[in-house]
């Protein structure tokens, strides 16, 4: 059997922690709040109508909407899988959504997925395209994981 490699597409959603001050606010969305007997933490029972992929949802969970459809994630999941969404991550899932034309416009991206350059800046002038001679980021190396010992970085 032979596999092909595949890069998922990135793709933006809207994103909210759930906290004890908007639980009841975003059960709205959700489900149900109810409180664990005992301590009295508010929490989210979940109508799998609405969102399909989990049961409970606690103060510190992010909640996601992409369109209509809503999802609510751990803390830990949310922070593996999600990133805020910067100009320069925009660019790439632009390109990726076939948005862009020139492929020339994409970051700069080093080891670990870093950006290291932003792309060149560019205006239509009398319908040309004129790039910034001089770049406004320069290509800077972040530190790599084994430049850095209890997160600081190491000359």
């Amino acid at each position: 059997m032979e596999m092909t490699s595949f890069v998922r597409k990135p793709f933006n959603v809207e994103a909210v922690e759930i906290t004890t001050e908007n639980i009841e606010e975003l059960a709205e969305f959700i489900g149900t709040v109810k409180y664990k007997e005992g301590s009295g933490q508010p929490y989210i029972h979940v109508d799998k109508r609405l969102v399909p992929n989990i049961y409970k949802v606690y103060p510190g969970f992010w909640m996601t909407r992409m369109n209509d459809n809503i999802r609510c994630y751990s803390r830990k999941i949310f922070m593996e899988q999600f990133v805020e969404t910067t100009p320069e991550i925009q660019i790439w899932i632009d390109f990726l959504d076939g948005e862009t034309e020139q492929e020339e416009s994409a970051p700069v991206v080093g080891e670990y997925g870093r950006i290291l350059e932003a792309p060149v800046a560019e205006e239509v002038v009398d319908g040309i395209v004129v790039r910034d001679p001089e770049p406004q980021n320069e290509a800077v190396e972040l530190p790599q994981p084994e430049d850095v010992v209890d997160g600081q970085p190491q000359a």
